[in-house]
């Protein structure tokens, strides 16, 4: 190959997927290993909609599985932040959405809110409330006015500290102001 660039390495690595997706229609038995490899591959060159007919073929899905089809929409752009925070808290994997949240260039309200409550569903309501003030100070920092927000935020949790739609009124309001 003459010229090694990124789209000539692209077209041998898409002929290469093409051809493990063939021998893999082949196979007499696919275990969940096959059916992630494939999700994952198919995905990583582009081929999303081609990932998610895979993704759902798969017989069983676990976590991996779920894993390499919301990355292949994450490396393909198809997918805000926030809505893969809610799909790990769903599947239960807080620690990969705290991972996303964490390394998200800039949080909306909507990504405070979703992994707020996403704590406090997966029964972290204290790791919530500690982020709830993390994001108070982030709001301080931005708007410089953070009292009213306090004073809600205060008789709130004096009223139903468990509950956790209180959290997301929080959290809302935090960042209006």
């Amino acid at each position: 190959m003459p010229l090694k660039d990124v789209v000539s390495w692209k077209l041998v690595v898409g002929d290469l997927v093409n051809m493990d997706e063939k021998y893999f229609k082949q196979m007499s038995i696919r275990d969940l290993s096959s059916w992630t490899i494939m999700i994952s591959e198919v995905s990583r060159v582009g081929h999303v909609v081609d990932a998610r007919e895979l993704f759902d073929g798969t017989p069983v899905r676990n976590v991996q599985a779920w894993n390499a089809m919301m990355v292949g929409y994450t490396e393909n752009g198809d997918v805000p932040w926030t809505n893969m925070i809610v799909g790990y808290f769903e599947i239960g994997e807080v620690g990969s959405a705290i991972e996303r949240f964490t390394s998200m260039p800039t949080r909306d309200t909507a990504a405070w809110n979703a992994t707020i409550f996403g704590l406090s569903e997966n029964d972290l309501g204290e790791e919530g409330l500690k982020l709830f003030t993390g994001m108070k100070d982030t709001a301080y920092r931005i708007h410089k006015n953070v009292e009213v927000g306090e004073i809600t935020g205060e008789r709130a949790l004096d009223g139903e500290p468990d509950n956790s739609g209180v959290y997301l009124i929080l959290a809302d309001n935090v960042l209006l102001f």
